[in-house]
């Protein structure tokens, strides 16, 4: 992305696109380099195109059935607690040396996606002075959380069983409790699929 400087570039790139994949690149606009390339890297990885992979997840699966077990919390803040012990676990077992390793041997190159996953952004504004370790911990955290509640509210527009992991008093269950009804509510999905 970082030789994408003209919009002479972004056109060779997106008029390549529609050589290999017209379809996506009707769809596709050009200044959208990131998704043209993906989509350039999808054909010359497989040698089909992603329109063939696109349609291929939309053709029916015939008699496949699913069914969806989804986790979820009564009390927003133990989610979030949960989610901030999560990320202090991950510091405590190196992230920030991780990050930094892959910085320096320039595999993580700057607004690539991977460099903007939760967790290698906000340490990568630290690893070049933009801000302080506590700061980048706090800003995963954040982040983090926010993706937690995206993901949450993705799935309660689901068709799912709910499997709450705290009681409506927002006590966290033991973990024998959210097994055994998670297993119930298994073998009812499946007894449904019979």
């Amino acid at each position: 992305l970082e030789s994408v400087k003209t919009e002479e570039d972004a056109d060779a790139l997106w008029q390549r696109l529609y050589e290999i994949d017209p379809e996506s690149a009707v769809k596709t606009h050009k200044n959208n380099i990131r998704r043209v390339i993906r989509a350039i890297e999808i054909y010359e990885a497989t040698g089909k195109t992603k329109s063939y992979f696109d349609k291929l997840s939309k053709a029916e699966r015939g008699d496949i059935r699913v069914g969806m077990l989804t986790l979820d919390f009564h009390n927003r803040d133990n989610l979030y607690r949960r989610v901030d012990e999560r990320v202090d676990i991950m510091m405590r077992d190196g992230l920030e040396a991780e990050v930094r390793s892959l910085y320096e041997k320039g595999l993580l190159i700057k607004n690539s996606t991977a460099a903007q996953a939760i967790g290698y952004k906000e340490i990568i504004d630290f690893i070049e002075g933009n801000t302080a370790f506590s700061e980048a911990v706090e800003l995963i955290k954040l982040s983090s959380r926010r993706y937690a509640k995206r993901q949450l509210t993705w799935f309660r527009h689901e068709e799912a069983y709910r499997l709450y992991l705290d009681t409506e008093e927002g006590v966290m269950r033991g973990f024998d409790g959210i097994l055994s009804e998670a297993y119930r509510a298994a073998k009812e999905l499946i007894k449904g699929f019979i």
